[in-house]
């Protein structure tokens, strides 16, 4: 781009230096920066012979002057813990990484800003025992004083880290710039450059001020910024923020430009998903892409846009990492971590951690091709067992070598070493994986082995579930390279890595307001208000940093395109970002730009999820038929209203959810013990009249009678801890809450001189009713399962328990019955049992019964019964003679639409997904 700000900068450097370009430094925000200035330099060169001058980052220049060197986290850690054990012998390490990684950014930012630490954590310790105590007169507590006492300590802490850091001449980058400015200080001035170019640098901290000052006092040091005077001249643009305090402070005036008042085409492009809108920035890109930018607002969304990128784009540069945690190596890695932390915690295994090895694509495709593994994996599934000893995942793992070593590993020392040669394994044999796996599993095997060389330093690394919670602090750091074209083609760049650089077209993929400004949340000790008064940055200083960014990478470009995802249903917090606000109430009152507004219908529809539509055909129509006369459930008609592909998978094709195993019990099974339990109770009283006497009777038997029905199921030992046994908790609480509400009706009943008569429990009914038919007067047979049947008095009521949440909206039906929308679905259910009662027993039909929930979930509620009205005015309804021909009626429409009415087994947007419209 021959106007770029980059090319600008090579063009004053080379007139100045033309002859003396190795004499030259150019510091630049980031490598893809300096390879620019690099590719603009020859061309002014035009082949003539030429040193070039050196380009790197800040830190890369303050490392050439400092004394030390720099450290990884993991070393920096490492001696964090060893300086604190000094002082706290006894403090676990895993105690300490609560903390640990809080306090080393901390100490960071002191020194970045030339701060005394000490002087810092007094202070935060004045300010904690103000909010908290100073206005207590009593006497504080040891845990009160040993508080206060914390605040204190990590200014002694972190002198004492940043001694045992210089011993070894190893930093931090705030304590290697300290010491660069200290070498500078004593007069040793680098003399291997006539001149240190500082090029695009927009937020400059103290220590790097002070650091640009000194060199500038001996002549080397000058600043080249870039700023548009749209921004700049705005004092309450927070963008030109920065840019402001640097002429401030180093009393210069920058040379503005004026590209926003040119007219620039700007599309807002809202997509539904995504993964749709990861789509839609893919197809934006075209072949001929020179100077195209596209920036993306999380690095998660680089693979789905590469994989979406089209055929014709055969280069890319892309100098973003990947997230190491997100990539699918480090995901099966980080699964037999957990399954063997584990094993080392309780010698047992969940199931579901071996379940998701088998459905691990890294793991599975690779380790886990014997069928023997399958089958045993497939036994325990059919047993709901929910944990393995550590005998029998050995035994599960007997035909995988590479896996039966890792679990045969006793000690963190030996994990690490056979995870580490199972990675070597992955990468030597398996000649089919992509590029990005290798690289993949090659910085998980790095990471690996850097880890491996400290376990002998902590003892307490030692230990396999200390080591994983180690671990799983550190590896967010870590980040999988991409290589590519580093000129031509698509450039492909976070925000951050798009400083200094400037391109005709830009597409920004995840403008949402989460992602722009990617502001995280404090990591810090030091609150707002101490952070404000020593001068560090504060969530407004960061963001003033993004938008710099933001604006300047806008200011010379031709066209911009936005596409961002936005829900409307208040559930996840996807808006377009408030940057994206800004520009539209703020630029066209500046320039003569309009801003086009598009919504994007990507070929991936409903983007993550596939659109699921199977024409019906006349067999089906057949298939459909035979099922309405071998028998229909309440459940199979509200599956076909919520949605009509979930009822073809299940009812037609005859296919069933995968059974999965989870280490919490689920619902569906509490609930069904809890059924069970009801039924083993109030059994002897079928046919009897509930009393007082016998309503204690059942209270004081039913927890052994809830207890039998979950030893019943192998239950026991599985809700006998942890959250399982909250749910078990919950569950004897649902059902001692309904026998006592149960006893309380009885009780308010006897003294009117009524009483509760058991009719029948759990009684299943089927039956071809006549009147209910297909569209050709083909019967349908209806069937269920009846929970309770009793009388009060002469009333004969319907019963239906509900181990869930039951309110009356859920039983109001409108003066015709209407059931699309599945949203009376429950009602639905006790209408069809309504009409199998009275067609089983149609002297009922004369007096009338009603029909009803009891929900344990929501006992106080009571006995809910379905009625029938419009606004306000409901009355319960009496299945009668004549109210079952309505239901008739309204059942045979449900039924006119299985046959007839639909053109298509379509899933209903709606309603929740199943396994089988959920894409692979």
């Amino acid at each position: 781009m021959p106007d770029s700000f980059l090319y600008s900068v090579a063009e004053q450097i080379y007139s100045k230096h033309e002859n003396e370009l190795d004499k030259v430094l150019i510091v630049v925000p980031s490598t893809r920066a300096g390879r620019f200035v690099y590719n603009h330099l020859k061309t002014l060169i035009k082949g003539e012979v030429s040193w070039l001058p050196e380009c790197k980052g800040i830190s890369a220049l303050v490392e050439n002057l400092s004394s030390i060197s720099p450290s990884d986290r993991l070393e920096l850690t490492l001696t964090l813990y060893k300086t604190h054990q000094i002082n706290n012998p006894d403090d676990s390490l895993e105690s300490f990484l609560k903390w640990g990684g809080t306090a080393l950014t901390d100490f960071n930012e002191i020194e970045n800003y030339l701060l005394d630490g000490q002087r810092v954590f007094s202070d935060l310790r004045d300010i904690k025992e103000i909010e908290d105590w100073s206005f207590n007169e009593a006497v504080l507590s040891k845990d009160q004083t040993q508080f206060l006492e914390f605040w204190d300590y990590l200014g002694r802490l972190k002198s004492d880290f940043d001694a045992a850091l210089k011993k070894e001449k190893t930093g931090y980058s705030g304590l290697i710039i300290r010491a660069a400015i200290e070498e500078l200080e004593n007069g040793n001035i680098p003399t291997e450059w006539k001149k240190i170019y500082f090029v695009g640098l927009n937020a400059i901290s103290a220590s790097e001020k002070r650091l640009i000052t000194l060199l500038k006092l001996e002549g080397l040091a000058e600043l080249i910024s870039d700023s548009d005077s749209y921004y700049h001249d705005n004092p309450i643009q927070e963008a030109g923020y920065f840019m402001r305090k640097q002429e401030e402070f180093f009393d210069i005036k920058h040379v503005l430009s004026d590209y926003f008042k040119e007219e620039k085409e700007i599309n807002f492009i809202k997509a539904n998903t995504t993964l749709g809108m990861t789509s839609v920035a893919a197809s934006l890109v075209s072949a001929n892409s020179e100077n195209t930018g596209l920036v993306l607002g999380d690095e998660k969304l680089l693979v789905p846009l590469l994989s979406s990128l089209p055929e014709e784009i055969d280069e890319a540069n892309i100098t973003m990492g990947y997230p190491l945690t997100d990539g699918m190596v480090w995901r099966g890695i980080h699964k037999l971590f957990k399954l063997k932390t584990e094993m080392a915690k309780s010698e047992k295994a969940s199931v579901s951690v071996l379940e998701s090895l088998s459905n691990d694509p890294f793991i599975s495709s690779l380790f886990l091709k014997t069928s023997v593994y399958t089958a045993r994996m497939g036994e325990l599934l059919m047993k709901n067992r929910i944990g393995l000893t550590v005998l029998e995942v050995k035994n599960l793992f007997s035909e995988e070598d590479a896996l039966r070593s890792i679990m045969e590993s006793s000690s963190a020392a030996e994990l690490m070493q056979t995870l580490n040669e199972f990675l070597e394994v992955a990468y030597r044999k398996y000649e089919h994986l992509s590029g990005f796996m290798k690289e993949q599993i090659a910085i998980s095997h790095q990471f690996l082995q850097r880890l491996q060389a400290k376990i002998s330093e902590v003892k307490e690394l030692n230990t396999i579930s200390n080591l994983s919670y180690f671990i799983d602090q550190l590896v967010n750091n870590e980040k999988v390279p991409f290589l590519g074209e580093p000129y031509g083609g698509i450039q492909i760049m976070g925000l951050l890595e798009a400083r200094a650089l400037d391109f005709e077209y830009v597409i920004f993929c995840g403008a949402t307001d989460a992602l722009m400004p990617a502001i995280s949340a404090e990591t810090s000790f030091i609150p707002f208000e101490l952070k404000a008064i020593y001068g560090l940055p504060t969530n407004r200083e960061k963001e003033a940093v993004f938008a710099y960014s933001f604006y300047r990478l806008l200011q010379r470009a031709k066209k911009v395109d936005f596409v961002y995802v936005e829900t409307e249903d208040g559930l996840v917090a996807n808006e377009k970002s408030r940057f994206l606000t800004q520009l539209e109430h703020e630029l066209p009152k500046y320039s003569p730009t309009v801003i086009n507004y598009k919504t994007a219908q990507s070929e991936t529809g409903s983007e993550h999820l596939k659109e699921t539509k199977i024409t019906k055909t006349e067999e089906h129509r057949e298939k459909i038929k035979a099922l309405l006369a071998r028998g229909l459930s309440a459940s199979a008609m509200n599956t076909f209203i919520s949605c009509p592909a979930d009822f073809y998978y299940k009812y037609i094709v005859g296919l069933k959810e995968p059974d999965k195993v989870d280490e919490v019990v689920h619902a569906s099974i509490t609930g069904s013990i809890l059924h069970d339990t009801l039924e083993a109770l109030y059994k002897p009283l079928v046919g009897r009249v509930l009393s007082v006497s016998e309503m204690n009777g059942i209270i004081k038997d039913s927890v052994p009678a809830l207890d039998a029905e979950v030893e019943s199921q192998n239950l026991t030992e599985v809700m006998s801890g942890g959250e399982n046994k909250l749910e078990y908790l919950v569950m004897r609480q649902k059902l001692q809450n309904f026998l006592k509400w149960e006893l309380s009706e009885v009780k308010k009943l006897e003294k009117q001189g009524r009483f509760i008569t058991i009719v029948s429990l759990e009684q299943k009914y089927k039956a071809a009713i006549p009147g209910v038919q297909t569209p050709d007067g083909s019967p349908v047979t209806l069937s269920g399962f009846i929970d309770r049947i009793d009388r009060v008095g002469n009333e004969l009521r319907i019963i239906d328990y509900k181990s869930g949440k039951v309110e009356q909206g859920d039983l109001n039906l409108g003066e015709l019955l209407d059931f699309s929308g599945g949203k009376k679905g429950k009602a639905l259910q006790l209408l069809v049992y309504g009409l199998l009662v009275g067609h089983a027993s149609p002297e009922y039909l004369s007096e009338g019964f009603t029909v009803g929930n009891v929900s344990l979930k929501n006992i106080s509620k009571g006995l809910i019964n379905v009625r029938q009205g419009e606004g306000r005015k409901y009355t319960e309804v009496k299945i009668t003679a004549d109210f079952s021909e309505e239901i008739k009626e309204s059942f045979n429409i449900i039924f006119q639409e299985m046959m007839h009415g639909i053109e298509y087994f379509q899933h209903d947007k709606d309603s929740k997904y199943c396994d089988f419209c959920l894409k692979d």
